[in-house]
């Protein structure tokens, strides 16, 4: 059925794919983690709600480091071998499917604004959606998409150290960010039964 579905993308079990966007993944992760941290040490206090990071500041470095990332220039310097066109398919999926996840993990908390959940939920979706890009970058997607999710799961069950969870987070992404960025190397993927 998987195979099914990625054969759909266009995918081609007899190909060599190259993880070749490592670096530039890990580019964008030492942003994100940064941008995470930096909203959640400003706290989130805005017109009189609690929103325990600031979403102003989240909303504003995402976008900013969305922007920087997509620069040509950016791109030409982390990336040396284009990706395959089953590759940009399935990362555009993975894009996509953030807010799927998000939705489905922080949507349920809405209504009592519960913003502790809220966060760690949105945290879950982020974490579930790296699962997608281990056909652009590799194993580490997976590492981190575990990593992620089991610290956004116990942020969601141990609601009173929601902070330190949060920075965990960016702890997290930055780190496997500096890994991708600085250690890893160029790797290839075939389909093995």
């Amino acid at each position: 059925m998987l195979l099914n579905l990625l054969r759909k993308l266009g995918f081609s079990q007899d190909q060599h794919y190259v993880f070749s966007h490592h670096r530039l993944v890990g580019f964008w992760l030492i942003m994100i983690s940064f941008v995470i941290a930096f909203a959640t040490m400003l706290g989130g206090r805005l017109f009189s709600i609690d929103f325990l990071i600031h979403p102003i500041v989240l909303t504003v470095g995402f976008g900013l480091a969305m922007i920087i990332i997509q620069l040509k220039s950016i791109e030409n310097h982390f990336v040396r071998i284009p990706l395959a066109s089953f590759q940009k398919r399935i990362a555009a999926w993975g894009d996509k499917s953030l807010f799927v996840f998000i939705f489905i993990c922080a949507g349920p908390f809405w209504p009592g604004l519960n913003f502790q959940r809220i966060w760690m939920g949105v945290f879950l979706g982020v974490a579930i959606h790296f699962f997608f890009f281990f056909f652009t970058t590799g194993k580490s997607m997976i590492v981190l998409t575990f990593l992620c999710g089991i610290n956004a799961i116990a942020g969601l069950v141990f609601t009173q150290y929601f902070i330190y969870f949060t920075y965990v987070d960016a702890l997290l992404k930055g780190s496997m960010g500096l890994y991708l960025l600085c250690f890893s190397k160029l790797q290839t993927w075939k389909w093995e039964r």
